[in-house]
C-alpha cells in the first residue's frame, strides 16, 4: 500500500501544471516492472483517483515478462519466466526477476492495462538518449519506460481507442548511485547501439 501514496503526488503535480484527466485527457502510465511490488501499488493509487481514465502498463525485458508471464497464465499458482524457457538474463539487473509476486498479480492483475516487453539494447540506447537529450542518468532498469514508450506508445494508445494524444507519465528507477565505471561501460553500450542503428538506416 505505501507505493499507492505516489499516486496522489501525481495527482497535485498534474493539477499543478493545469493537466486535466478525463475520457477527452486520458492517462498512460509506464511502469518499470521487477516483482511488482511499486508498480502495482502505484497502479492501486492512480486507479482509485482516475478510474478508467488512467491506464497503467507495465514494463520488463523480453527475456524476464514475469509479470506477463503471471498474467496470461491465468493460474491461481506462481508460474515463472523459466517454465517459458526464457533466460530471465538482462542488462537491466532491477527487472531481473523470474517469479512475479502473486499479491500483486492476484489484487492488481486485472487493473493493470497491459504489460510491454522491451529489448535490452533499447534499454542501452535510451541510458544514451536521456543523458544526452535531458542529462538524465540512468541505469538500464531505469530506461524502460521511456524505450516501451518509443516502441509501443503509439499502438499501445491506438488499442486504448484514444484519439486524443493524452497525457502521458514515464516512470523512471535508480542511476543517481550507478558505480562511475557502470555508467561509463552503459554509455558506452547505449553509443554502440545508436551507431549501429544509424548506420543500418544509411
Amino acid at each position: 500500500m505505501g507505493y499507492s501514496a505516489a499516486a496522489r503526488e501525481i495527482m497535485r503535480q498534474l493539477e499543478h501544471s493545469g493537466i486535466a484527466i478525463n475520457q477527452d485527457n486520458p492517462l498512460f502510465v509506464y511502469l518499470p516492472c521487477g516483482v511488482g511490488g511499486a508498480p502495482g501499488g502505484i497502479t492501486l493509487g492512480l486507479k482509485n483517483i482516475f478510474g478508467p481514465n488512467v491506464h497503467c502498463i507495465f514494463v520488463e525485458p523480453v527475456a524476464s515478462p514475469c509479470m506477463l508471464v503471471q498474467l496470461a497464465s491465468g493460474s491461481a499458482v506462481p508460474v515463472n519466466v523459466y517454465a517459458c524457457g526464457l533466460s530471465n538474463e538482462t542488462i537491466a539487473d532491477g527487472l531481473a526477476v523470474a517469479q512475479a509476486s502473486m499479491l500483486v498479480a492476484e489484487v492488481v492483475g486485472e487493473q493493470i492495462a497491459g504489460v510491454a516487453t522491451v529489448q535490452d539494447d533499447d534499454l542501452s540506447e535510451w541510458v544514451e538518449r536521456m543523458w544526452t537529450l535531458a542529462g538524465m542518468r540512468l541505469e538500464p532498469s531505469g530506461a524502460a519506460g521511456f524505450a516501451a514508450f518509443a516502441r509501443h506508445g503509439r499502438a499501445i494508445q491506438q488499442s486504448f481507442g484514444s484519439n486524443q494524444a493524452g497525457t502521458t507519465i514515464i516512470w523512471t528507477t535508480g542511476g543517481s548511485f550507478l558505480p562511475d565505471l557502470e555508467w561509463a561501460y552503459a554509455r558506452e553500450q547505449g553509443q554502440r547501439v545508436l551507431s549501429n542503428r544509424a548506420n543500418l538506416i544509411v
